[in-house]
């Protein structure tokens, strides 16, 4: 039986970071990351691997968590 690949952690936090490291202004919803940033990533991770990861790149304060109004989150590169 063969299990169905899916993206590691360190790959996601990696992109993540070297995205953010190419274009420091960026900034994009979970969706967004997924689609946009995480593109190299095969297989792409699942959402919540991508949400954990970035959970804990805002803890460790690489990350910026913004609220907008409608009460979706942006996430950014922390200056």
């Amino acid at each position: 039986m063969v299990g169905k690949a899916i993206a590691k952690p360190a790959s996601v936090r990696d992109g993540i970071l070297d995205y953010l490291a190419r274009h420091p202004e960026a900034s994009d919803t979970l969706d967004g990351i997924a689609g946009w940033w995480l593109t190299a990533i095969d297989p792409p991770p699942t959402e919540e691997v991508l949400q954990a990861t970035l959970d804990e790149l805002t803890a460790e304060g690489k990350v910026a968590r913004i609220k907008m109004v409608d009460g979706s989150f942006l996430y950014a590169r922390k200056h």
